[in-house]
């Protein structure tokens, strides 16, 4: 994974469709879908966040923030700056931080939304957040950062027109879904064909395999990293800018 990430060899992706643009464990078992059951504790905190969906859901109704623009690089695509209107979001938190927007939540709310099994690796996560997504949007393509955390959809108001493609497999959700987990390592799209909004609670948690001691490592990892890229790894970024010019 290190040597990987450094450029010291090509990273041999386990999928054709899977294909990380930051971090990629070699050793983890791949596929684009999971069953809630297989994350734990996921299914009991579904239950103890179902009184609370109204909540978010009203939330979601008021979201303004364009999800686009959270994105690092984006691509120079028309489908891209269309969807600028039409992904909206509001954070509740953020590279491990609360929003202003959490904290306006009940306090039942917050203790719940806390007790997510989150994948804790800051500043990259956890990231939790009420995504909209208007009629008729459609969200192009695109790899997500790591296959070390899979991303969790808990439905506020969905429709079996709207639906999500990673790899192969494309899920459309029922009025029986709870949940939906895929790995955003693979490449995926999503749309909505219906005339009324999709709106879902997002966030990360940990690859299934992944051990606590190899969670804990990770996470420490990733704060060193940050570090170095903050500081040293500026400078080598802008020293190979030079060297190509």
């Amino acid at each position: 994974m290190v040597k990987a990430l450094f450029g010291l060899v090509q990273p041999a992706f386990a999928e054709p469709l899977q294909r990380p643009n930051f971090l990629y464990i070699p050793s983890l078992a791949s596929k684009p879908f999971y069953a809630v059951s297989e994350i734990d504790g996921l299914k009991e905190w579904i239950e103890l966040l179902s009184p609370f969906k109204n909540e978010l859901l009203a939330l979601g109704r008021t979201s303004k923030n364009k999800y686009v623009d959270e994105f690092e690089t984006l691509p120079t695509l028309k489908e891209w700056d269309k969807l600028k209107d039409e992904w909206l979001s509001t954070h509740l938190i953020k590279g491990g931080e609360q929003s202003d927007a959490f904290n306006e939540l009940s306090k039942a709310l917050q203790n719940v939304l806390l007790n997510a099994p989150l994948a804790h690796c800051p500043p990259h996560a956890p990231e939790m957040f009420v995504s909209v997504l208007e009629p008729g949007a459609y969200i192009p393509p695109h790899y997500g950062i790591s296959n070390c955390k899979l991303t969790v959809h808990i439905p506020l108001k969905v429709n079996e027109q709207a639906s999500l493609k990673a790899g192969d497999d494309t899920f459309r959700w029922t009025k029986n879904d709870d949940a939906m987990v895929f790995d955003d390592s693979f490449l995926h799209s999503a749309k909505n064909d219906h005339n009324e909004v999709r709106i879902v609670l997002i966030f990360d948690v940990w690859h299934p395999e992944l051990t606590i001691e190899e969670k804990q490592a990770l996470a420490k990892f990733m704060r060193k990293f940050s570090d170095w890229n903050s500081g040293v790894g500026q400078l080598a970024n802008l020293d190979a800018q030079l060297q190509r010019k």
